[in-house]
């Protein structure tokens, strides 16, 4: 049996996952490099920059706890080069999240663009 699920399709009491839940709650695309700053975004209300390779993203509605997934994906460019580069992210209160980016080889940097987001 093949099911197709569309981004509007709702799960009902038989499902195993109720409607409403593990949805984005928040995602952003951002710069660091320079003046940190938000390109685009929805539920997030502000970047603060807390130093090299670490902005957190300030939440619009508080989540009803501090857990849930958050993700990033960084791009680092130089010169019209693509480099390597690692990232994680936490949820750290019920009204914000860190993420933190870095090179492969020299350890925290800012991000030409990243883009981020957290699911609950």
């Amino acid at each position: 049996m093949v099911t197709t699920l569309r981004g509007n399709d709702n799960f009902d009491s038989a499902s195993p996952i109720p409607a409403g839940q593990y949805t984005a709650k928040a995602w952003v695309t951002f710069a660091m490099n320079g003046t940190a700053s938000i390109t685009a975004s929805a539920g997030i209300s502000s970047l603060t920059d807390l130093g090299t390779g670490e902005p957190q993203f300030n939440l619009s509605n508080a989540l009803a706890a501090a857990n849930g997934g958050a993700w990033a994906c960084p791009s680092l460019f130089s010169s019209g080069q693509e480099y390597a580069v690692q990232s994680g992210a936490r949820i750290t209160s019920t009204t914000a999240y860190r993420v933190f980016c870095g090179s492969d080889t020299t350890g925290q940097q800012d991000w030409q663009q990243g883009y981020s987001g957290i699911v609950r």
